[in-house]
């Protein structure tokens, strides 16, 4: 009993100092050229009850429960809020718009656990019907948990998997 106690103890430093030296940001990118016009790539990214037609974590819970913050749902301030068994609870709100180019999003992760990341998406009009989106995920491991989560949840894979899911 006192070795496995011994071996428990010695895995969990390693796993600990392993998860210190995980970077202290992060950033997961991705991107796609879709045959559309910017203004119609950006009328469905910029508005948040759009989403539920792109978005990876709207088709893995179609049961998902989404609250939004009005009726307008693509202006700066707006925000939803989603609360799945699967996707855990959370809150994405724009928090900024540069019409058909830019849009940013700030989000609050209630569960599984607490945390703060940030959304982007660049447009660059290729021609009248080709748009270049790129999606970018930028967050911060600035405690041991959220390194170890970082690390755990393969961050780069996952996240990046689900993205090129949702550019399709």
């Amino acid at each position: 009993m006192k070795d496995f106690l011994k071996l428990l103890i010695a895995l969990g430093i390693l796993l600990a100092a392993f998860s210190y030296y995980q970077p202290r940001t992060y950033q997961v990118r991705r991107s796609k050229l879709i045959y559309s016009s910017n203004s119609n790539v950006f009328a469905l990214i910029s508005d948040l009850k759009k989403w539920e037609r792109w978005s990876p974590w709207y088709q893995k819970d179609p049961d998902m429960l989404i609250t939004y913050s009005g009726a307008t749902t693509d202006e700066v301030g707006c925000f939803a809020e989603w609360s799945s068994s699967s996707e855990g609870k959370g809150k994405k709100i724009i928090s900024d718009i540069e019409e058909n180019r830019v849009l940013k999003i700030e989000l609050e992760f209630y569960e599984p656990f607490e945390n703060k990341a940030k959304l982007q998406f660049f447009l660059e009009d290729l021609s009248n019907e080709q748009t270049e989106l790129t999606w970018v995920f930028h967050g911060k491991n600035d405690t041991l948990l959220s390194k170890l989560i970082y690390l755990v949840m393969k961050v780069e894979e996952s996240i990046g998997r689900d993205y090129e899911v949702g550019l399709e």
